[in-house]
Formats: C-alpha cells, sequence, structure tokens
C-alpha cells in the first residue's frame, strides 16, 4: 500500500483514532483491529493502514438508526456541528465512525476483586439503592443454602433474606430486585413440588419481601408452563415504587407488563405472540426500558435485543426499535447512572452459554456497535448509584463451565469407566460409530469448539473441523463413513441475508467437510436416517432432505424440542423435550401416534441401540428401556454432582456393549466486583 496512508507505533495509532493505547490494544485483541506486526522483530513492531482502519471502523456499525429522534433542533445541530468538525479531519466516512465508536468508549475498567466466594454457584446481583448491599442469588451444595442472601460491600460474611426451602416446603427463589426506597426486595417464586409441566401447572409467581426479612407475600402469577430463566434479570421497579416492570407469559397474557402492587390488574407494553420476551431493564429516568426478544424456542434461537420509549404515565412513545438481532444469548443488562448507556453480557455462539460469554457496553445515544469491555465470562450484573465522590460500583457474576470430561467403558461394568483423551478444556457430547470401533466428540481444547475422532479406547484422537462453529452432537452416518453436524455462526458472519445455522458432513478419512445446501434453512440439531436421508430442525419444526439438498419435506411442528434421534428400523422418532424437568417421547412416524416415555430427567441427553433406548432420570440413575416396549431397568447411578455438573451428551454402541457420558466440570459461579466504574 502506499507507504503515506502507513501509521507507525501503538502511540500513532492511538492518536490517529484519538483513543488511549490501551483502548487500542484493546480493540486489536478482542474486536479485530487490523494491525500489522513484524513477528521476527521484537515487541512494538507495529504499523497499520487508515484505510484498514476505516473499513474496519464501518463494519463495527451494527444498528443504523439512531434511538433519539434526529428531527429534532438540538440533534439536527449537533449532526451539522458533527460534519463540519469531520470535514476538517479527514473524509466524512471515516470521521463519522470514529464519532459514534466515542460515544461508546466512554468505560473505565478497573480490576475486579472477587466479592463472593461461596461453594457453588452465586449470580444474579442488585446492588441496594444506597449501594451498602448487594442481595444475590445462591445455590449452594445442599437444599437448606439455596435462596436469596444479602452481602454487605467490605463485609465477609453473608446472610440468608429468603430460603428456598421451608418446612417441608421447596422453591426456587431468585432474581432479587431493590424497590428505590430500599425497604423492599421483589423476587422471583417457582415451586419445586408442583406437577411436571406438561399438566399445564408449571408457574412462575412475583413475591416480594422486606429488606429485614419479614413479611413475604405473593403478588401476582407472571408465567404457567414457561421458565423464566435465572440467568437474567426479568424485574425492574418504577421510580415510585408503585408498579414493577415484568414479563408475563400467562395465558393471554405474554410480553412485558406493568405489574401494579395495589394489587390491580397488570398494564400490557408489549404483545409477544408466539414469542419469548423476556428481562426488561428501565431507565433510571423512567423515560424508556429494553427487553429481549427470541424467536423460536430457547436453544437454538435467534435473539433480539429492544428499545422501547416511554411517556410520563409509562405508556409507550413511539415504535420500538430492535438494537441487535443475532444468534446470541445475552444474561443480564444494567444501566449507568447518567442513563446515556448500557452494560451487558453476550455469549455470541448462544449454545456454549457462559463460557465465552464477555461484558459490552453500548451508547443509546447513537445506537452503535457495542465495544467490549474486556470482562469475562460474566453471567447477569448490576450496576449502583454513582456516589458523592463520582464513584459507581459495578458487581457481575462470572465463572462457568470451563471444562468437561468424557467417560467410557464397558456398559456392564460401569464401575470401572475412566476418563478418556483427558483435557483441561470442554469435551463432550460423544457419539459410538456403528461399529463400536470409534467415538466422535467436540472438543475446545484447541480454543475454539471442534470434532474430533479417536479409538474406542481413547487412543489416536484427531481433530476432523477447523474454525467451524460446532454447535451440536456428532452423528455418525449409517455406513460410519461420515458425521453429521451443525454450526452457529457469529451473525456478522451469517451473510446476507442471514444464516447462521447450517449443516456440514464430514468424511471421516480425509477431514474434509461438504456443507448440506439447504439454502436459507436456519438448519439445527440434525441427525441421519437408517436410508442415509438427514433429518434436522429449524427451531420447533421437523424436515427432512437427502444430502445433496434436495426432497425437502418438512414432517411436523414439535414445541420445545431439545434433542432427537430415530431409532436403526427408521420406524421411530426419539425426541427430549424442553420442560421441567425434561420429557422423552416417541413418535410413530408411520401413525403419526406421539406417546410419552420417560417424564423427571435429568438431561436432555439420551441414547439408542439396536434394540433399546438409554437416558438418565433425575435421580442421576442411567435407565434402559427396549424400543419395542416393556419395563424400564436401571442400569446404574452416575457420580454426577447435583446442581454443580451437568451431562453434556450420552452414547452406547449399538450392540449395548459400551457406554460414553460426558459431564461438565464443577460449576463455580462467583460474584465479582468493579469499584470506581466509569
Amino acid at each position: 500500500m502506499d507507504e503515506s496512508n502507513r501509521i507507525d507505533s501503538w502511540k500513532q495509532i492511538a492518536a490517529y483514532l484519538d483513543k488511549s493505547e490501551r483502548t487500542v490494544r484493546r480493540w486489536y485483541s478482542l474486536e479485530g483491529l487490523p494491525v500489522h506486526k513484524h513477528l521476527h522483530q521484537e515487541r512494538g513492531s507495529v504499523w497499520a493502514y487508515k484505510s484498514e482502519i476505516v473499513q474496519w471502523l464501518e463494519s463495527r456499525k451494527a444498528c443504523p438508526v439512531p434511538l433519539l429522534d434526529d428531527s429534532s433542533p438540538a440533534q439536527r445541530s449537533r449532526s451539522r456541528l458533527l460534519l463540519l468538525s469531520a470535514s476538517l479531519i479527514f473524509s466524512l466516512v471515516a470521521a463519522s465512525a470514529i464519532w459514534f465508536n466515542r460515544l461508546n468508549d466512554t468505560a473505565s475498567v478497573s480490576e475486579p476483586e472477587v466479592f463472593t466466594a461461596l461453594p457453588g454457584m452465586a449470580y444474579s446481583p442488585a446492588i441496594s439503592p444506597d449501594g451498602m448491599t448487594v442481595a444475590f442469588f445462591w445455590q449452594g451444595q445442599v437444599d437448606t443454602e439455596d435462596g436469596i442472601y444479602l452481602k454487605k460491600i467490605g463485609a465477609e460474611s453473608s446472610q440468608q433474606l429468603v430460603a428456598g426451602k421451608e418446612s417441608d416446603r421447596r422453591a426456587f427463589v431468585y432474581n432479587p430486585a431493590w424497590s428505590p426506597d430500599g425497604s423492599m426486595i421483589a423476587y422471583l417464586r417457582r415451586p419445586k413440588s408442583q406437577p411436571s409441566a406438561k399438566t399445564g401447572s408449571l408457574e412462575t409467581e412475583l413475591a416480594l419481601v422486606d429488606s429485614s426479612g419479614g413479611n413475604k407475600r405473593r403478588l401476582i402469577r407472571l408465567a404457567t408452563g414457561r421458565v423464566f430463566y435465572a440467568n437474567s434479570h426479568h424485574l425492574s421497579w418504577s421510580r415510585d415504587g408503585k408498579r414493577i416492570l415484568a414479563p408475563m407469559a400467562d395465558g393471554p397474557r405474554r410480553g412485558i407488563f406493568w405489574i401494579p402492587l395495589d394489587g390491580s390488574e397488570p398494564v400490557q407494553l408489549t404483545d409477544a405472540g408466539q414469542n419469548w420476551e423476556f428481562a426488561p431493564s428501565l431507565s433510571p429516568n423512567g423515560d424508556s426500558f429494553f427487553f429481549f426478544r427470541t424467536i423460536g424456542s430457547p436453544q437454538p434461537h435467534s435473539e433480539q435485543m429492544v428499545y422501547q420509549a416511554l411517556n410520563q404515565d409509562g405508556t409507550r412513545r413511539g415504535p420500538e426499535t430492535i438494537v441487535y438481532s443475532g444468534n446470541t444469548m445475552t444474561s443480564g443488562l444494567a444501566w449507568m447512572p447518567s442513563g446515556k448507556s448500557v452494560v451487558y453480557c453476550r455469549e455470541d455462539k448462544s449454545i456454549s452459554g457462559s463460557l465465552h460469554s464477555r461484558l459490552y457496553r453500548l451508547s443509546i445515544e447513537a445506537g452503535t456497535t457495542p465495544i467490549a469491555l474486556g470482562l469475562g465470562p460474566c453471567s447477569t450484573l448490576s450496576i449502583g448509584k454513582s456516589s458523592s465522590d463520582g464513584q459507581t460500583l459495578m458487581v457481575y457474576g462470572s465463572g462457568g463451565n470451563v471444562g468437561g470430561s468424557i467417560w467410557s467403558g464397558s456398559l456392564h461394568r460401569m464401575e470401572e469407566l475412566r476418563k478418556l483423551v483427558p483435557s483441561s478444556r470442554f469435551q463432550g457430547k460423544p457419539s459410538f460409530s456403528p461399529d463400536g470401533a470409534k467415538l466422535a466428540f467436540v472438543s475446545n481444547r484447541g480454543g475454539r469448539d471442534e470434532l474430533w475422532v479417536c479409538d474406542r479406547d481413547g487412543s489416536n484422537p484427531r481433530r476432523l473441523t477447523s474454525g467451524s462453529y460446532i454447535a451440536t452432537e456428532p452423528f455418525w452416518s449409517p455406513d460410519g463413513t461420515r458425521i453429521l453436524y451443525g454450526i452457529t455462526l457469529p451473525i456478522e458472519q451469517a451473510g446476507n441475508p442471514p444464516v447462521p445455522h447450517r449443516l456440514f458432513s464430514v468424511l471421516v478419512s480425509t477431514g474434509v467437510s461438504t456443507q448440506v445446501p439447504l439454502g436459507t434453512m436456519q438448519a439445527c440439531d440434525p441427525f441421519w436416517g437408517p436410508g442415509g436421508e438427514i433429518y434436522f430442525w429449524t427451531f420447533d419444526e421437523l424436515w427432512r432432505a437427502h444430502t445433496d439438498g434436495s426432497g425437502i419435506r418438512k414432517l411436523g411442528h414439535f414445541r420445545n424440542h431439545v434433542s432427537s434421534s430415530k431409532s436403526a428400523d427408521g420406524r421411530y422418532l426419539f425426541y427430549a423435550r424442553r420442560t421441567n424437568p425434561y420429557e422423552l417421547h416417541r413418535l410413530d412416524l408411520n401413525t403419526g401416534l406421539d406417546q410419552l416415555i420417560a417424564d423427571q430427567l435429568y438431561s436432555a441427553s439420551f441414547s439408542i441401540s439396536a434394540r433399546n433406548l438409554y437416558f438418565v432420570d433425575s435421580k442421576m440413575s442411567l435407565m434402559s428401556t427396549p424400543l419395542e416396549g416393556g419395563p424400564t431397568i436401571k442400569i446404574a447411578s452416575l457420580p454426577v454432582q447435583r446442581i454443580l455438573q451437568d451431562i453434556v451428551g450420552l452414547s452406547v454402541s449399538a450392540d449395548d456393549s459400551a457406554i460414553a457420558y460426558s459431564l461438565s466440570d464443577l460449576r463455580q459461579l462467583d460474584l465479582m466486583l468493579v469499584r470506581n466504574f466509569r
């Protein structure tokens, strides 16, 4: 390139962007800022090209529609000043891009410190209005520890405010939210003693408790048959403390509602329709709120981050603005005290949960691309009001499933199972080849989830894919020569129109992958049929096609499916449903009869051999039932530590001789405190 277009050194690059060197280095490490390095020279020998930086800045614009009304006189005046300033620096395109990104990059992040170090999972923090106390949810190692806790800033111990188990009654209590005056805490309550979700009696309640611990009471039922997950904040108080902004999914009440504390009827603000809306967060001055919407079933899904302005009386003002849309998983959002920007936790690959999540900052003034703060993994967060000395506290959950292991061996000698291909990183979703000689699995030991294969005893591990964004279990073809898998691309790589969910098959002998050409269909969770045809899902719809993409046919709609597979003879389709706990169903493809095989499952993972169906029940027992009908028997108890571990894949060889299953490592979620967050 033209040498006049070149910028040398971190210092000059930072000056060109009007940023600090620290910000520029962070953009290079986390955001892909195009900086070149002389690999054979010492550290610091770097350069960049102005034209490449301008292109990179342009590519970071995610929301071209501003959230503010640019027709106002003030906004028009601001735009004219922007254009005038830009013309004095360089081209309008480059100046506009730098200006928009400058609005976002206003955060100053100090080193986080551990706020809780409790065994188990602590998350969903809420800082009190006076900034002195944090309410949070802790799921410990025994039932009596579960509940909502309070811990003062600077204190060593925590006190339980609401217990999950009282006398003989148990409930899942989570998601605390302080009232504006600090006298009450609202929270969600989900009874654990209810019948299974297929009866429609699974409920989520909005409850209140005095911050002193007394006067607990139920306010209203928010949901029936659906769950508001604990990895997001779902409650936001009005400024006067007389009502709460909350999601509802209770019969015809579906969307975001105002819930009055005086017991009067909820007031609907949004209509979710058949979608799933949750996690509303009211701005500090009450003139707007963000919320999230998922299109399709929870996994996988397309997520939208939505902004809605409000009138002084709390009614909607103008249409909503979709700030972001993509295949992501957001777990928590909090406003900065100024009300000019928000911070939220996002995972750009929804199958991974909190494993690769990061905190982002977004200015609402220009609706620009979020800026990564360099903090993560994360799960829910809270930002307190600025103190008199200008200090702002941020507390966020950090941690997650940082690893996983595969256990395998003889199905008839379960006590002798051993770890295969051990690694400090995640390994899961094992799948035996049809002849039982090899095992396919997913591992991120190379930094990204990829498909691997090894011999039955774990020897000769070999990576089959590279840069593939694996997001499903691997499925062997009937002849054992190929493996079918699905990927989930980041939205910026999904194309136009965006197609993040795609299917591939890889030839085991060579590692060469071939895409299944399905056009713009969002194809997920594939598996082979006995005749070599493939089956896949587009959210809750099941489809069948040939590997060349021809013969596409829709087979039906199955709400809240999680995983699925067919019997070897092709007669039955087995699938798991996301209920609480999971359900396992069998669909007769000849008659259309849908039969419940088992409920109260600990995991959605199951396996089909030539003769039997295997699954794990709520007591962590490996169970087996004949495909053609018969009694269900217990094979063995699995060494799963309830709450702290998950089963991430289960496979039994076709001849019922060998088993492989994967366990996540012990989960530890701690709360992290960031002081003087600006």
